[in-house]
Order: structure tokens, then C-alpha cells, then sequence
């Protein structure tokens, strides 16, 4: 059966709520960024695969080839520009070592994810 990638937005959602001290704090919130992150992409990528004729090639350019893909459609311009943040925040989360607003930058991850989700699902069904 595969992964329905929407568990990954439910752990993001988790991650970023979690009661713990505050010494993980910080990396629970850059780990929630970062599977928000994929749960966008992956639901995202497999819409645009099964329903746009979108053909990933499982590499490190499936990333900007999706949106670009997105882009054509002028229905998926908005969820290809919530991917374009979701990705920046998420490269930020996994390589800076210093982060402003990082409480500001996961609500933005945890709802911009929300809003691909939505989006998404919408077309499914129609």
C-alpha cells in the first residue's frame, strides 16, 4: 500500500505543537518545517503525476521540475508558488545554523501545507 503522504503533514502538525522542554524545541520546530515541507511535495508530486502528466524522475530536480510543471496550469500557480516558500523555509530549517522568527516560519510551513492539501484535494474532486 503506499505512504499516504498526508501522515507526514499530521506529524508536521505534531512536531510543531509538542510540549517539550526547550532545549528540542527548536529542532522539533525545524523538523516539522521540513516534513511539512514533504508532505507538500510528495502529495503534490503525485497529483501532478497521476492526474497532469507530470513524469518525475526521482532526482534532486523533481523539485523545481514540479513546479515548473505547476506553473503551466494556470489552476496550480498558487499551490507551485506555496511550494517554492515551503521549499525555502525548509532549505533554511536544514542548513542555516541561525534562524529568525523560526516560530513565524513553522505556522507559515503548517498552513501553506495545509493550503497545498486543500487545494489538492479539491481537484481530486472534481
Amino acid at each position: 500500500m503506499p505512504f499516504n503522504w498526508k501522515e507526514y503533514f499530521r506529524l508536521a502538525e505534531f512536531l510543531a505543537e509538542s510540549p517539550l522542554g526547550d532545549l528540542a524545541r527548536e529542532a522539533l520546530w525545524r523538523t516539522s518545517v521540513s516534513r511539512a515541507y514533504y508532505a507538500a511535495f510528495c502529495y503534490a508530486r503525485n497529483h501532478a503525476r497521476d492526474s497532469l502528466g507530470f513524469q518525475p524522475k526521482k532526482s534532486a530536480q523533481d523539485h523545481s521540475q514540479l513546479r515548473a510543471h505547476l506553473r503551466k496550469n494556470q489552476d496550480y500557480v498558487q499551490v507551485a508558488d506555496l511550494l517554492n516558500k515551503l521549499r525555502a523555509w525548509r532549505n533554511s530549517c536544514d542548513y542555516e545554523d541561525t534562524l529568525d522568527d523560526l516560530q513565524l516560519i513553522v505556522k507559515g510551513a503548517i498552513q501553506a501545507t495545509r493550503e497545498v492539501i486543500v487545494q489538492l484535494d479539491q481537484r481530486n474532486s472534481h
